[in-house]
């Protein structure tokens, strides 16, 4: 997911930071951006988790099919990881670092709070935190857009329900 989210920042910061003085149609660019990788990314992944049990006895071997259930929880957090990548270049495009900081900080210690809880549960818990942390991120990213250029986290997660919806059935029907 490093390699696709940071081809999503090469390509949507520019964009961004040519829009920082119109926020409305900087919202509008994000909000495309939010539905598109939603509507990709989303579904690659719930495939990609589905499938995850073949995928590995085939292409790395029986021995590595204890694995499959990391590949699923990771699917889940990829997912929410590109949605805090176009979230974070929005903010950076209007130039507030600031924010940003304010934002990775909070979000690090929220990340740190969870491994502290989860380590005494095992690997498969703190890899469940993991997608938790993710989750709590870009919930935390979608309330603080709001104040920041009028993209309300309601309105972001009507834009991505619909992607999740489809992709929870397409992963059932799978």
């Amino acid at each position: 997911s490093g390699v696709i989210s940071g081809s999503i920042q090469a390509v949507m910061f520019p964009t961004l930071s040519s829009l920082q003085d119109d926020k409305s149609n900087l919202k509008r660019v994000v909000r495309r951006s939010i539905k598109t990788i939603s509507f990709l990314v989303f579904p690659a992944m719930a495939g990609l988790a589905v499938i995850s049990e073949p995928f590995i006895s085939l292409i790395l071997g029986e021995k590595w099919l204890p694995a499959v259930p990391f590949m699923q929880i990771f699917c889940v957090s990829a997912a929410f990881e590109m949605l805090n990548s176009a979230n974070y270049q929005a903010v950076s495009a209007l130039g507030r670092s600031d924010i940003n900081l304010k934002l990775e900080i909070i979000k690090k210690v929220i990340g740190i709070i969870i491994l502290a809880i989860s380590i005494s549960f095992g690997i498969y818990a703190i890899a469940i935190g993991y997608v938790i942390s993710s989750i709590i991120e870009v919930l935390i990213h979608m309330f603080t857009n709001k104040g920041i250029y009028d993209y309300s986290a309601y309105e972001q997660l009507g834009d991505i329900m619909p992607s999740i919806l489809l992709s929870l059935v397409m992963g059932v029907l799978v």
